[in-house]
């Protein structure tokens, strides 16, 4: 999946995930640690799997091929945050067709 910064500033990205959940049912630890530093304008292509109805340890993963329509989260810092800042949350509404890589 790929992931383009338009926050006009470079960023840290922490964690992403990708799942049908609403932005009111999740929070960061449902993310994937995906540590990576993305610039001002750039895009990154990420490697994320998509999960249905996903609670604590409840998941299922929807396989390639599926359908799907969801969300994909990506908590990050911007480089000047101090580390021990709560993530930031960039909520993004997708839909396609889940791909394996």
């Amino acid at each position: 999946m790929n992931v383009t910064n338009y926050q006009g500033q470079n960023v840290n990205i922490k964690k992403i995930f990708c799942t049908d959940l609403k932005p009111t049912e999740v929070d960061q630890n449902f993310g994937e640690d995906k540590i990576e530093s993305l610039g001002n304008g750039d895009t990154k292509e990420f490697d994320v799997r998509c999960w249905k109805d996903k609670v604590n340890s409840d998941q299922i993963l929807i396989a390639p091929g599926s359908e799907f329509a969801g969300y994909l989260y990506v908590w990050y810092l911007f480089d000047n945050d101090p580390k021990t800042s709560r993530y930031r949350l960039a909520p993004a509404s997708i839909t396609g067709i889940v791909r394996e890589k």
